[in-house]
């Protein structure tokens, strides 16, 4: 959903194909959080080193790549769906800068 110019509407088609009983279970990157950053900074120093990819390049390429921050994605969730399961990784605690990814698992049920 990071990737997708409307998550809003992708969202709302998927949970319209789902079966009446059906979930939808979601990884979310935690980006622009702080360990997200620090990992893609280390991961891509390298890549850029082995490519020859230019600082200024690289940066171009990471701003077109996650056009939806995860808070929005989050708010998003929360305003169509009264019941959630959340989980965070690696750490448990709901804090976007010290985790890597969110998980949400909804139901079709579920939805407003």
């Amino acid at each position: 959903m990071e990737h997708i110019p409307d998550p809003e509407s992708a969202l709302i088609n998927w949970v319209n194909l789902l079966s009446k009983k059906g979930s939808l279970c979601i990884a979310l990157p935690c980006d622009p959080g702080l360990m997200w950053r620090l990992g893609q900074i280390l991961s891509m120093k390298k890549a850029c080193s082995i490519y020859k990819i230019k600082p200024l390049e690289k940066d171009l390429w990471q701003s077109r790549e996650h056009i939806n921050a995860l808070q929005r994605l989050i708010f998003i969730f929360n305003y169509y769906f009264k019941k959630r399961k959340t989980f965070w990784f690696p750490f448990l605690l709901p804090i976007t800068n010290i985790n890597l990814f969110h998980f949400i698992e909804v139901n079709k049920n579920d939805i407003r």
